[in-house]
């Protein structure tokens, strides 16, 4: 087990959220095979550390999130928070979990107003079900890894994160095939697809929101 730090990182620490340019996409292919993914019992016996771990920074931060999140999603973020922890001594900075209809109306609001240099929110995003995270991770060296080339993929590798998260079967927005985002998880892995939680939704949309749906 890796020391922790001596020290707490301070929880108001900006978070490094950028933005990177396709040319500086273009070496990030030589990433490693996904890490096998621990049992769903083990994973739950992580989750159940994590809330039991007095020693665990940001938990503060944390909490709003996972209050957000997919009940089921919200059990893999814990266990990856905790495996960061206990055996890198990183700490985790959340930034955006469950994006509401309502944000999302007006996401697509703002673009439609003036597109110019912005991304068009996806329709079909994780977040919209309350099974992703985006999130900065801060190394016990102090170094805080963000979404642009200042952190490469070779660092993010190294440092332990991806593995950490794979671990626990949630699937690094490093491996998308475009829109390199290395700053995200997800619960595809788990979930299946985007298609299917929608379905669900829209076949339980009198009774429960996008972010509680019962998964199969």
């Amino acid at each position: 087990m890796a020391q922790k730090p001596t020290t707490q990182p301070i929880e108001s620490q900006t978070p490094i959220v950028t933005t990177c340019e396709a040319s500086e996409v273009s070496s990030y292919t030589n990433i490693p095979s996904v890490v096998s993914a621990q049992t769903p019992k083990e994973i739950n016996q992580l989750a159940r550390l994590y809330d039991t771990d007095a020693t665990l920074p940001n938990k503060s931060n944390h909490a709003p999130f996972l209050l957000q999140a997919h009940p089921d999603f919200g059990a893999h973020m814990k266990a990856f928070m905790y495996n960061a922890w206990e055996n890198l001594g990183a700490t985790i900075k959340i930034n955006s979990v469950y994006r509401t209809p309502s944000h999302q109306a007006r996401l697509l609001r703002e673009y439609n107003a003036n597109p110019a240099g912005k991304a068009k929110p996806g329709t079909t995003s994780y977040h919209l079900y309350g099974m992703a995270m985006d999130f900065n991770p801060t190394l016990k060296d102090g170094k805080q890894l963000g979404k642009s080339f200042n952190s490469s993929v070779d660092e993010w590798v190294k440092s332990g994160i991806v593995a950490a998260g794979e671990r626990v079967n949630l699937y690094w927005g490093g491996r998308f095939s475009r829109n390199y985002d290395p700053i995200h998880f997800d619960f595809r892995n788990v979930a299946v697809s985007t298609t299917a939680v929608a379905s669900l939704v829209r076949e339980q949309e009198m009774t429960a929101a996008p972010n509680r749906v019962a998964l199969a």
